[in-house]
């Protein structure tokens, strides 16, 4: 009698054993969602995704639009801190958390810009605001 209740306690534990060990499943984003906005956003193929977009050509014709005009950000602007350069741009990612207030919309308050190219800046911002 006192060898069945082993095997039986024995069987149980297995039993137990097995039925947890397949409940538990682990996954990863990169096993679960292999394309990834790094992908998506390399536009040379080579994975190089600080020069997806470029200051010159991409950012600063946004900024000119949306931010760097008459009464705002413009180079002769004794209210406000010119955005009409890439190191006026950079001075107010780093010290006046324009990242943020281009993420939260506070910024251009006139809430004209594009969610395209809201995203661009973002993103631009998050590879490193490259001066290329």
């Amino acid at each position: 009698m006192n060898s069945n209740l082993i095997r039986t306690v024995v069987i149980c534990g297995l039993l137990i054993v097995v039925v947890m060990s397949e409940g538990c499943y682990y996954d990863n984003a990169e096993d679960l969602y292999p394309v990834d906005t790094v992908y998506v956003l390399d536009t040379t193929g080579t994975g190089d995704t600080t020069s997806a977009f470029s200051w010159a050509t991409d950012i600063q014709p946004i900024i000119n639009t949306n931010c760097a005009y008459s009464g705002c950000h413009s180079a002769n602007s004794s209210v406000r801190q010119p955005l009409t350069t890439h190191a006026e741009f950079k001075n107010a990612i780093e010290n006046w958390a324009l990242r943020l207030r281009v993420e939260n919309g506070t910024m251009p308050p006139s809430g004209n810009m594009s969610a395209n190219d809201r995203q661009a800046i973002l993103d631009w911002i998050d590879a490193g605001y490259p001066d290329n």
